[in-house]
């Protein structure tokens, strides 16, 4: 569980090896995350968020993927006024 107050930055680290390097994707709530302005991720696991907004409240899970298979770890943010 990781908390964090409201207009505040947060980065969440994700980080997964293979052969071939497995795909990083981020998932908010069971909804793949589009990047913004405000939302990314990048190729090497970290996902950041700008300016966290209560509604940015929920759970995380970042899902490595190569044709291996697939590995996942969940995080759930909590986002205080």
């Amino acid at each position: 569980n990781i908390s964090v107050f409201e207009d505040h930055p947060i980065t969440l680290e994700c980080f997964a090896s293979g052969e071939p390097k497995p795909q990083i994707l981020w998932y908010k709530n069971g909804k793949r995350i589009i990047t913004d302005s405000r939302v990314y991720f990048d190729s090497f696991g970290y996902l950041a968020i700008n300016q966290v907004r209560i509604t940015d409240s929920g759970e995380y899970l970042c899902r490595a993927e190569n044709i291996a298979g697939i590995a996942t770890h969940s995080f759930q943010l909590s986002v205080k006024g």
